[in-house]
């Protein structure tokens, strides 16, 4: 019984050390939606288009989300707001500068206006 415990303790450890959250910050320099209703932006940490969530899907992020997310996103663009945005990194490989491009980016945990 306690092998099984600390069996189950080291695999939940594991778990916790793979799961890693990144942080983005900067200023959006473009956003724009397209035909098929994906949200993108240009961030300063990226210098890169990147998809942060869809109007019509809310698979991913639910629609108002979206919507308010567009509204933070637009605000940082027309007042030159700083941003953050977290994504989830499982892979453990992923950085602020490397994250993919147009809609083969991930989606962000959330989307933080700063003032």
């Amino acid at each position: 019984m306690k092998s099984m415990i600390l069996w189950l303790l080291v695999a939940f450890a594991s778990a916790n050390v793979m799961a890693k959250n990144i942080w983005c910050n900067g200023k959006v320099t473009n956003i724009y939606i397209d035909a098929s209703n994906n949200v993108i932006i240009n961030g300063t940490w990226r210098n890169h288009y990147t998809r942060i969530c869809n109007t019509e899907d809310s698979s991913e992020v639910s629609i108002v989300t979206c919507s308010l997310w567009v509204s933070l996103a637009t605000t940082s663009l027309t007042d030159d707001l700083q941003v953050t945005l977290m994504y989830d990194d499982q892979g453990g490989t992923m950085t602020c500068a490397n994250i993919p491009t147009y809609t083969g980016a991930p989606r962000p945990q959330y989307l933080m206006l700063l003032k």
